[in-house]
């Protein structure tokens, strides 16, 4: 069979694999440039929502993906008395202390080094207003206006600071007290349904698991039980969210308004720029592998776009963009029961493996002339050779 080439192909199958080759190649591109300018993106969320055979593996990579323990699950409760917000409260109270120590909250030495440097400034703000009292104006200039201007602003900041410090462990008090109270709200308020999910989900989501592999084995081939399946989970994972939403956004305010609290001074001076420098450790948290996926996969969209439009190791990187794809097919396999579509990633997936075929970057892109260029070396060689 011979190798389809530049100069085997007619112009519209040129065409035709050129425009594939940068249609795809564009598309990886923005999808990348997305994902890069969005603070929200992470992969897990297409692992968490994951359908299938391989769900579990990939919902392993989410931290607390089933929500258990920021719901404050007890796995000794009793069914119907399953919510324990006793550990929640107790390690946010330490992460309180932690922050605390961290920025030397109402520490009496800040304090007498912000009094320090008061004494210094007011004893020049005193001989500025002297001096302009003393009516005389041929010594007062527009500097000593803007220095004067300066120390009296310097005063109040300095005085400021040192209330704020003061009352730096009542307001941290404060904010776990709020925090602590909006945890409580949610948990109270759906006392019921949250218990409910608890004692459900096990059995429910895996729908009639109470029989055995016999009846597991049953659901995976009748298409009406799996159906029940998908229908129960998805209306489980629905009731969830709103609490957790809650209870995330109570974690944030936790981890920001703490950290809020710290006088700029008390600030290391190359601390993040979003000022968090002590972070919460949740129970939601980004495993290892899904931070080291969600750092590296912007890049490689961007990469292996750039490369398609440019058609540079063409079939390498189409048999790569390929298997990239196939696992987020896998993901949400088709035919699975509440599986997302994931037919546009199919089809660009065989886009892919027909740009690795027939090497996609000889037609109007870098390979064909590396290979020409490699071509006519080999060539010259043989030439001289002979």
């Amino acid at each position: 069979m011979p190798v389809l080439s530049p100069r085997s192909a007619g112009l519209a199958a040129l065409l035709a694999i050129l425009l594939l080759r940068v249609v795809i190649g564009v598309h990886f591109v923005r999808e990348g440039e997305k994902k890069f300018h969005s603070d929200l993106w992470s992969a897990g969320s297409f692992f968490g929502a994951a359908k299938g055979p391989f769900a579990p593996f990939f919902q392993s990579l989410v931290a607390d993906n089933d929500g258990f323990e920021r719901l404050c699950f007890d796995a000794d409760g009793k069914p119907g008395n399953r919510i324990d917000p006793a550990p929640t409260l107790r390690a946010w109270d330490d992460f309180k202390e932690l922050v605390a120590t961290h920025y030397r909250f109402g520490d009496p030495a800040i304090e007498d080094l912000i009094r320090g440097e008061r004494e210094t400034n007011r004893k020049r703000l005193e001989e500025l207003e002297s001096l302009r009292e003393s009516g005389d104006e041929s010594a007062w200039t527009e500097s000593l206006t803007n220095e004067l201007i300066e120390a009296r602003e310097t005063e109040r900041r300095l005085r400021e600071e040192i209330e704020a410090l003061r009352r730096q462990n009542e307001a941290a008090d404060a904010v776990l007290a709020g925090c602590s109270d909006s945890l409580l709200y949610v948990l109270d308020g759906s006392t019921d349904e949250i218990n409910n999910y608890f004692d459900g989900w096990e059995t429910r989501r895996r729908g009639f698991a109470r029989d055995g592999e016999a009846k597991e084995a049953i659901i995976r081939h009748v298409e009406s039980l799996q159906g029940q399946q998908a229908t129960i989970s998805v209306d489980m994972i629905k009731a969830r969210g709103p609490w957790l939403a809650e209870i995330d956004a109570t974690w944030n305010s936790l981890e920001k308004e703490l950290n809020a609290i710290a006088l700029p001074r008390q600030r290391n001076a190359d601390g993040p720029a979003d000022g968090i420098e002590v972070r919460l450790d949740r129970p939601n948290a980004k495993t290892p592998l899904l931070r080291l996926i969600d750092s590296t996969v912007p890049y490689f969209d961007i990469a292996v776009g750039i490369l398609l439009i440019v058609g540079l190791g063409t079939r390498i990187v189409g048999l790569i963009g390929a298997g990239f794809l196939s696992m987020i097919v896998a993901t949400q396999l088709p035919g699975v029961p509440g599986a997302q579509d994931s037919i546009s990633q199919i089809i660009e997936m065989g886009g892919l493996l027909v740009l690795a075929a027939v090497g996609g970057g000889q037609f109007g892109g870098l390979d064909y002339f590396i290979g020409r260029f490699a071509r006519r070396g080999s060539q010259a060689r043989e030439e001289s050779g002979t």
